[in-house]
């Protein structure tokens, strides 16, 4: 028999689900207490404060969110088929039962000023996006990868906003589609 999850990521799985279904500020300490099944004491001690918690939530779904994106980059046979598979990646994301949206959207956009932590973590993560897709776009020869990089970023939050305001994943195929037609247009070479 496998054992349950320990508070700590008990506590995490129950605010990203909250989180996600609700929105940050509007989920209770209370409610995520019920859902992890553990003592308000618990909380406190891992993270400090439910912002800690917040905080701690968002670094996670990034990992599993950039986990997910760069397996299909890792499987690729060449940059454009990397920057391709990011595409292909976000469109396995928002079929998931589970899907709710952007974490980072709701957390960049509940917690507005640059300088909130939410927000701060929500700007990293799309940096980290940048910078690997900048090096593909190098790697497939682009001259200029800045602007394809930004053009190839909207694409993708456009998609994962139109995907879950739609509930229609099949939106991925266009979204590659159109980056493809982009990676064209800039010059990406096959390999």
């Amino acid at each position: 028999m496998e054992a349950p999850p320990e508070p700590r990521q008990r506590l995490l799985e129950a605010g990203l689900e909250l989180f996600a279904r609700q929105g940050i500020g509007a989920t209770g300490i209370e409610q995520i207490l019920e859902r992890a099944g553990v003592a308000k004491m618990t909380l406190y001690k891992h993270f400090g404060s439910k912002e800690g918690l917040a905080e701690a939530v968002l670094e996670d779904y990034g990992l599993r969110v950039r986990r997910a994106l760069f397996e299909g980059i890792e499987r690729a046979r060449d940059p454009r088929a990397a920057l391709l598979s990011v595409f292909e990646s976000a469109g396995r994301l928002v079929a998931a039962p589970d899907w709710r949206g952007c974490l980072f959207a709701r957390a960049a956009l509940e917690f507005g000023p640059p300088e909130d932590p939410l927000h701060r973590i929500a700007s990293a993560h799309q940096a980290l996006l940048a910078e690997r897709l900048t090096d593909l776009a190098r790697s497939a020869g682009v001259a200029q990868p800045a602007p394809l990089v930004q053009s190839l970023l909207c694409l993708f939050d456009g998609l994962l906003l139109r995907a879950h305001v739609l509930s229609d994943p099949a939106l991925a195929r266009c979204a590659r589609d159109s980056a493809a037609a982009l990676l064209d247009a800039a010059g990406a070479k096959r390999r």
